[in-house]
């Protein structure tokens, strides 16, 4: 008799567990929850759902449930609607298609955070990134129509942009013209380095270090200067301060080959404060 009415109860919490009330389960509706938020009329991601194109935080929890071998449809109960589902008892399936969606979702949020990106820092580097980022999320089976949520952003410059919209909308009026803007301004601002200075010279020159030439002259922005000489400088402050009064600077010293412009060697020094004219020689 007590074995019959162990065997009873058993088969009776498995069959609570399989239809309402699974512990782990609810984990996956609170991630749910957490990640799903209504933007600008869209149903968009939380900061807290997403980790870019990387699997989201609720794939985990998917991936260890399916290991237990749970039922698709053993439920629990969801506190507030999210993309395709009103509140209340959902089945395992379905949070699982929910999780997919927002792996998905991910991939076009992770593609407007791109375009945000480039229109703040005006970079040719993150331009660049805002094209390749569209042809990535494309190549991963997003939809040119994915809709973004609009909102204002800050403009490096001053003032604002509204950023919404389909994500090839956004790619045409941001991310195309963005790089041509930044590609041609980079290109005229190089340009009479590139006609004077080549190899490793044009190399160091592009570099963004500013660089002085021997008696402490400025050589950075005088492209014929920095052709007219082989012994190059230029100070950095290290992260760490070994100098008592707390201003250690290092003082680099660049040699390049007088009739090919290779690089030949670099030294340096350390000083407690500005190096003196006398150091540049």
């Amino acid at each position: 008799m007590k074995a019959v009415f162990a065997l009873s109860l058993c088969a009776s919490l498995t069959t609570h567990a399989d239809s309402f009330s699974y512990p782990p389960l609810k984990q996956l509706a609170d991630s749910l929850n957490t990640a799903w938020v209504q933007q600008g009329g869209v149903w968009w991601l939380s900061d807290q759902g997403e980790e870019g194109l990387k699997p989201p935080p609720c794939q985990k929890i998917v991936d260890d449930l399916v290991k237990t071998n749970m039922a698709d449809s053993t439920t629990w109960k969801l506190e507030r609607d999210i993309k395709g589902y009103k509140a209340g008892p959902h089945t395992f399936a379905e949070y699982k298609a929910s999780c997919t969606e927002v792996a998905y979702v991910s991939k076009v949020k992770s593609f407007s955070e791109d375009v945000y990106s480039a229109i703040y820092s005006a970079d040719l580097e993150m331009a660049k990134r805002c094209i390749d980022g569209y042809d990535e999320v494309i190549k991963l089976g997003v939809k040119p129509s994915e809709l973004v949520p609009t909102r204002k952003v800050s403009l490096r410059g001053g003032g604002d942009a509204e950023l919404g919209g389909t994500i090839e909308a956004l790619r045409i009026k941001f991310c195309d013209p963005l790089y041509k803007k930044v590609a041609d301004e980079q290109a005229k601002r190089e340009a009479p380095y590139r006609a004077v200075l080549k190899g490793d010279k044009l190399d160091a020159a592009l570099s963004g270090r500013f660089w002085m030439l021997p008696g402490k002259v400025d050589g950075a922005n005088s492209p014929k200067l920095l052709a007219a000489n082989n012994v190059w400088f230029y100070e950095m402050e290290p992260s760490s301060n070994s100098c008592a009064n707390g201003k250690t600077i290092i003082l680099y010293r660049w040699q390049f080959a007088p009739k090919t412009s290779k690089f030949l060697k670099a030294t340096e020094k350390q000083y407690c404060g500005t190096p003196p004219a006398s150091a540049y020689r």
